[in-house]
């Protein structure tokens, strides 16, 4: 697909990719001989997850189908149909982390009607930036390929 129907941050996705298969090879190089056998197991499958979550890494962002558009994030995948979308905006998310808030970030805000027609939104954390342009040019993206689906009046998000 051409990059106007699938949006990454790929530098991000690639550090994001780099940090978890450094934590697995770590956690291999624990998985020694002298590790008991359960614990072996365990760390092992530790190694597995890291390893699968890096590959997933360098998957997020949000891709445009003929029928829908899939958001993937870390541990969730979304698909929201054509029709259930109602727009997107910027927005300034300060999340919280235990107790304390962390920095302010910038990310698209995914507005839709779920299947039991409740409006819902979903921030796309994947395609968030520290620089508000760059955010900003995610979340235009964004707006052209609703309205190249031809389902919202160029107005209306």
């Amino acid at each position: 697909m051409d990059r106007r129907a699938t949006l990454r941050s790929p530098l991000w996705n690639a550090v994001a990719a780099v940090v978890l298969a450094a934590v697995a090879a770590g956690c291999a190089g624990v998985a020694t001989d002298a590790m008991l056998g359960a614990t072996r197991i365990l760390v092992i499958a530790l190694v597995v997850i890291l390893l699968v979550g890096a590959g997933r890494a360098l998957t997020l962002g949000a891709r445009a189908t003929p029928d829908a558009l899939v958001v993937r994030e870390l541990f969730r995948t979304l698909k929201v149909p054509w029709g259930a979308v109602c727009g997107v905006r910027l927005i300034r998310y300060r999340p919280v982390t235990f107790g304390a808030p962390s920095v302010s970030t910038p990310m698209p805000e995914l507005h839709y009607v779920d299947g039991d027609g409740r409006r819902r939104t979903i921030r796309l954390t994947a395609l968030g930036a520290r620089r508000t342009a760059v955010a900003q040019r995610n979340v235009d993206e964004l707006k052209q390929l609703i309205r190249t689906h031809g389902l919202i009046a160029p107005e209306a998000d």
